[in-house]
């Protein structure tokens, strides 16, 4: 095994200094060696100058083998088939008898082998291996055949075993398996294609560790078997989620849209390392770090895998993301700044991932930071008069200035969530605080924001021409209290004014063509929606104003187009509000522009292809069935705003998932909870009635065993349901 011998090898990138190694010339010759090997492997690089730049072996001051490299500096594995020589005597030259063109030439990773794996260095982004393997206790036999490519053919049929190549010999062959079927049976087998490919290509921090699934298995062969061993629980369990999230009174096409855009959780917008950190894209491989002024706009990632959001908010947000004053940097180790929407939608996240927790240790441990946090945000008051108004980051990619609607309510949401947390926490003193500023800046924005219609952005006087919404209708201004129907946290702003906002977003953002609306738009919009589509814009100036935004501006686009993540949003806070068939027509309409004959249905785009926004989409669903639910206190609750008296939907709860249903008539209500997998530990269930009913009594039974008791209480149509003992 030889190492390392290169002759005039490209490294630095000075011109000059290229030049002069090009213009050198040598020779390295290698000790005389024997042949008892079959085959010489090595690495080369550089020109395809045949006699002039190669490797030559020679015997008898005769060159009897040569390469050459391919005109390019990345290495590639090459051998000398040595069979016919075993026995006698050479030697290796390296040859550099050029000074222009591609006259350099670099061997490395010399290797005598027998044929077995001669790989490319383990550092590259494509070492790794695949499998092809046949799986099932149907087989009669089984085999794998390697056959020479100039064999012609493609396999033979041998006897049960396995066949491989090294890295530098082509593998065509394949298994099979067979099947003895009687006249009018049949039968089914099953072969699965395996790889194992764990250097990270070019993302922070990962080539350290690899990936994820490189630390469970050492190779495709052990995926393989993996699969075949677990092959009928992991296909088991998928298809009874499959089956539970279909076996709803919902349409098909609002469960389709609503769960599609989890996908990205496999696309390349999402990744994880071998230390088990979970890492994002804003898209698919686009602006990098897992951005918080986009994610937080997700909710099915933290509701179908909560482990993934539980390692972000610990590792990046409230790990090395953590600054000493509070502030979280928006993209993680990419960049310390922090976004002022992200901020508030990471302390709403982390009452979210408590809430879908089974105990409260999560909290615990990060509780000291997530109170800097939410204190750093009310710094950002600079009047204390209940709405930020600091200059900072936002989402739409440039700092927004003045009082803005959209930001001051995810800073009251903020606010309530903080309160609840810290009422957990045992810090009342600190939860007085949220909740009486939460309440100033709830009146500050009917005060200050509301123009009768819907709420505007007043601007800063030292900077009032900078880039915003203005008067115009935002798609986002009332998202705190969206981000507050997904947590349980009630109504957090006005209620009418805030409906008031949902119908005027209704009433000039949307609309089923959109044609109108793009002959106006200046700037343009990025093409999110073609001729004759329809859908949620994200401003509409109904007002009037020739120039909506501000000023003009490299983002001043986004105001005016469509993107699917904030009309996922608008949409689902209209459902929680009772705007049903509203925000429902705005899912569809995605929906309909999502056509697989016109798109691809699976890949939601914005700022990149399968972008995480969209995944705020699961939040409708959240919306619809009126969810709630807090795994340490054992509470779950249910108000569904479609089809009420028949209703029947998927839940996620902290250790299991399953279907809730409910049937009312005059007679009364009756409610089920069938756990499909894993386990849900309950102590109150609330649900609700028709206005006007009055709960007269209450029977709670699982199977055949009945409650030893439960107590009701009831305000208003809400009823909660309180069990004598815990039930799991």
């Amino acid at each position: 095994h030889a190492s390392a011998i290169i002759a005039d090898a490209p490294g630095r990138t000075d011109a000059s200094d290229s030049v002069a190694r090009d213009q050198a010339t040598g020779k390295l010759v290698s000790r005389e060696f024997k042949i008892e090997r079959t085959l010489i492997s090595f690495l080369i690089g550089g020109g395809n100058q045949p006699n002039r730049c190669c490797i030559n072996l020679v015997m008898d001051g005769k060159i009897v083998r040569s390469a050459t490299g391919h005109n390019g500096n990345q290495m590639r594995v090459t051998s000398f088939d040595v069979r016919d020589l075993e026995g006698k005597t050479a030697h290796l030259e390296i040859v550099d008898d050029m000074s222009v063109g591609w006259s350099n030439i670099g061997v490395d990773n010399i290797v005598f082998t027998d044929g077995g794996a001669v790989t490319l260095p383990t550092k590259n982004p494509d070492y790794g291996s695949m499998s092809l393997a046949a799986i099932g206790t149907t087989v009669c036999n089984g085999s794998a055949q390697l056959k020479d490519a100039s064999a012609g053919g493609l396999f033979g049929i041998s006897g049960p075993g396995s066949a491989s190549a090294p890295a530098n010999k082509p593998l065509i062959g394949g298994v099979t398996q067979s099947l003895t079927l009687a006249p009018g049976k049949t039968g089914q087998t099953a072969f699965v294609i395996t790889w194992h490919f764990v250097n990270v290509p070019n993302i922070a921090n990962g080539s350290v560790t690899g990936w994820y699934y490189g630390r469970r298995f050492a190779n495709a062969a052990a995926v393989a078997e993996h699969i075949a061993a677990n092959e009928t629980r992991l296909s088991d369990v998928t298809m009874s989620w499959r089956d539970t999230w279909y076996d709803s009174t919902l349409p098909y096409w609002f469960l389709d849209r609503t769960f599609i855009s989890l996908d990205c959780l496999a696309a390349t917008t999402c990744f994880r390392f071998g230390d088990g950190r979970f890492y994002t894209f804003e898209g698919v491989r686009s602006c990098e770090g897992h951005p918080n002024h986009v994610w937080h706009y997700a909710q099915g990632h933290a509701r179908i895998f909560p482990e993934l959001e539980q390692d972000v908010l610990e590792r990046v947000w409230y790990g090395f993301g953590f600054h000493n004053d509070g502030s979280l940097a928006y993209r993680g180790e990419k960049s310390a700044q922090s976004a002022i929407d992200g901020h508030c939608g990471t302390i709403l996240s982390v009452l979210r991932a408590h809430q879908t927790n089974p105990d409260s240790k999560m909290l615990k441990r990060i509780w000291p930071k997530v109170k800097l946090s939410i204190l750093y945000a009310i710094k950002c008051d600079r009047d204390n008069d209940g709405l930020l108004d600091t200059p900072m980051l936002t989402t739409l990619d440039e700092p927004w200035h003045g009082q803005i609607p959209w930001i001051s309510s995810l800073y009251i949401a903020a606010l309530k969530a903080g309160e609840q947390m810290a009422t957990e926490m045992g810090d009342t003193e600190f939860a007085d605080d949220c909740r009486n500023r939460a309440a100033k800046g709830r009146a500050a924005m009917d005060a200050k924001l509301f123009n009768g219609e819907w709420f505007i952005q007043i601007p800063d006087p030292l900077n009032p021409k900078k880039l915003g919404a203005y008067e115009t209708c935002h798609i986002d201004q009332v998202l705190g209290q969206a981000w507050a129907w997904q947590v349980g946290m009630g109504r957090i702003l006005n209620e009418d004014t805030t409906r008031s906002a949902l119908r005027s977003i209704w009433k000039y953002n949307f609309s089923r063509n959109l044609d109108a609306y793009d002959k106006q738009a200046d700037p343009k919009g990025r093409p999110y929606y073609a001729d004759g589509e329809g859908g949620l814009v994200m401003t509409a100036n109904a007002l009037g104003r020739k120039i909506p935004f501000g000023v003009y501006s490299g983002f001043a686009c986004y105001l005016n187009e469509t993107m699917n993540g904030f009309e996922y949003q608008a949409a689902a806070h209209m459902i929680a509000e009772g705007m049903v068939k509203e925000g429902f027509a705005v899912i569809r309409t995605v929906d309909e522009r999502y056509d697989g004959n016109k798109r691809n249905p699976f890949d939601e785009v914005e700022c990149g292809d399968h972008y995480a926004r969209s995944m705020a989409s699961y939040g409708a669903l959240i919306a619809v069935s009126g969810f709630e639910y807090h795994g340490p206190n054992g509470y779950i609750g249910f108000s569904p705003r479609l089809t009420p008296d028949n209703f029947r939907a998927p839940f996620t709860a902290a250790e299991g998932w399953g279907t809730f249903s409910q049937k009312r008539d005059a007679g009364g209500m009756n409610a089920a909870l069938a756990v499909k997998h894993g386990s849900l530990r309950i102590t109150t269930v609330r649900l609700t009635l028709p206005d006007g009913i009055k709960a007269g009594n209450v029977k709670v039974k699982t199977g055949t065993w009945s409650s030893p008791g439960a107590t009701i209480t009831q305000e208003g149509a809400r009823v909660l349901v309180t069990l004598t003992k815990p039930l799991v």
